[in-house]
Parts: structure tokens; C-alpha cells; sequence
């Protein structure tokens, strides 16, 4: 099992962002992704995840990164949910299909592509 959380102080408008720390239940690994970007630090954490950590059989995460959206994280970014390449969009909380994607961030109110995402994020 694959585990995340994020760590940030405040809550709506002081809300600030720290980091996301993944770790494995398999190797034991722990990896902190803190460039003080959700977004970045979100895109890097699944990037990782599917390049170094594809044992692990699934994916989960604590509360406090439910917590972290209650508390103002959704007013940073919006999600979009990856399958085969293209990046689909929600028309509202009850239209995600969570089996078939991997949840990716998105900057809030935007609907960039895959590619112009990885152009973004993937340096």
C-alpha cells in the first residue's frame, strides 16, 4: 500500500501549503515532496508513484489531505482525472469514475490538456 498526506497550516484565507510525504508499505520507502506548489508537488508524488513504486496495490491517504481541501486547499486547484493519456474533466462531484483514473491537480478554474500539463509541471 501506497500512503500520502499533506502537511499545511491555517485554513482559508491563511491557508498555506507545505508538502505531500508519500511512503510504501512494500520497501518501507519515504519520499517528501515540499516545492511549496500542491500542484507540482501532486503532479511529481504521482509521477514517482507510477515510475518507482508500481508494486504497490493501491493507493491511499490520510485525512488531513481531505482536511486540507475542507479547509481552502479547493479554492487552489481543481481535480481532472487521467485516463489513457487525456485528462477528463468532472461536471461535478458525483461525475468521477475513481477506478478507471488517477486523480492529477489542476490549477483552480483551468482545463489545460495532458500535454500542456507536462509542459507545466514535468521539469
Amino acid at each position: 500500500m501506497a500512503f500520502f498526506s499533506i502537511k499545511y497550516t491555517g485554513e482559508h484565507q491563511t491557508l498555506k501549503y507545505e508538502s505531500l510525504e508519500l511512503s510504501s508499505s512494500i520497501n518501507e520507502e519515504k519520499r517528501l515532496f515540499n516545492s511549496g506548489d500542491v500542484i507540482k508537488d501532486w503532479f511529481d508524488m504521482m509521477k514517482h508513484l507510477i515510475l518507482n513504486m508500481n508494486d504497490e496495490p493501491y493507493l491511499t491517504h490520510s485525512s488531513t489531505v481531505d482536511h486540507f481541501f475542507m479547509d481552502g486547499g479547493d479554492e487552489l486547484a481543481d481535480s481532472a482525472y487521467l485516463f489513457d493519456g487525456e485528462l477528463k474533466y468532472p461536471k461535478d462531484i458525483f461525475d468521477v469514475v475513481i477506478d478507471d483514473g488517477i486523480e492529477i491537480l489542476v490549477p483552480k478554474n483551468t482545463k489545460p490538456t495532458w500535454e500542456e500539463l507536462k509542459s507545466t509541471y514535468n521539469k
